[in-house]
């Protein structure tokens, strides 16, 4: 089932996606349930909730009607979480200099 899902996405959503410098992750398929992450621009963009629905949502079900649901995680990535502790870490240690 993963690899229908993923030929549609590459094949009717990446492009779209592409187009604004994001793209679209599978995380998870189990019974009906399609859960994604949108990355690079995309990622954390007003309207991923938009894009999630009428695109992404809209494209998967129509081909493949056992998708019942599309849904958006959003999670933060361990880089991102890495260089953000990273940062405060740094930014701590630069406060007990002072």
């Amino acid at each position: 089932m993963i690899e229908r899902i993923d030929e549609v996405l590459e094949k009717k959503v990446r492009p779209a996606l592409l187009s604004h410098e994001g793209d679209v992750q599978i995380v998870e398929y189990a019974d009906g349930v399609l859960k994604i992450r949108l990355t690079g621009h995309c990622s954390g963009c007003p309207s991923a909730r938009l894009t999630t629905e009428e695109l992404i949502a809209a494209e998967v079900q129509k081909e493949i009607p056992e998708v019942k649901e599309v849904v958006l995680v959003n999670e933060i990535s361990p880089e991102l979480l890495d260089f953000a502790r990273k940062l405060l870490n740094h930014n701590h240690e630069a406060q007990e200099c002072i």
